[in-house]
């Protein structure tokens, strides 16, 4: 089963940051968004810290660093990707590991051959096409 609310999560981590920037205090912000201010201030140090891809997003405006929480399978378009893959080969009985393995390997190349079905994979997900 997925977790739900995740895309809540991350709309509460963005106000939360961005409640933060026009300077309101950690208490202030955990009380507007209703969390405790102990997750306002992880929040605000992992934005603070962002590394070199926050680096690579300063020096190029056009990219955006979306962050995700740690286990969201929801918002992962690889999910869409496994369970095409499961119902292709759902029915089907290899005698060998080799066989299996050309099946396998015969989906995936119908798969990234069809347009199609990939954008089913990107759809399926929470993820939003273009981001603010």
């Amino acid at each position: 089963m997925r977790p739900h609310g995740a895309p809540a999560l991350l709309e509460k981590r963005r106000r939360a940051v961005a409640l933060l920037a026009q300077g309101l205090s950690l208490n202030e912000v955990a009380r507007r968004i209703g969390c405790h201010a102990s997750s306002v201030m992880r929040w605000r140090d992992a934005a603070a810290r962002g590394g070199p891809l926050a680096e690579l997003c300063r020096r190029h405006p056009r990219l955006h660093l979306e962050p995700l929480p740690a286990y969201a399978p929801e918002l992962n378009p690889d999910e869409g990707v496994w369970s095409h893959l499961k119902r292709a080969l759902a029915n089907g009985r290899s005698d060998t590991l080799g066989d299996l393995a050309r099946e396998l390997r015969c989906e995936l190349d119908t798969l990234a051959r069809s347009q199609r079905l990939l954008r089913g994979c990107i759809r399926q997900s929470s993820l939003p096409f273009f981001l603010p």
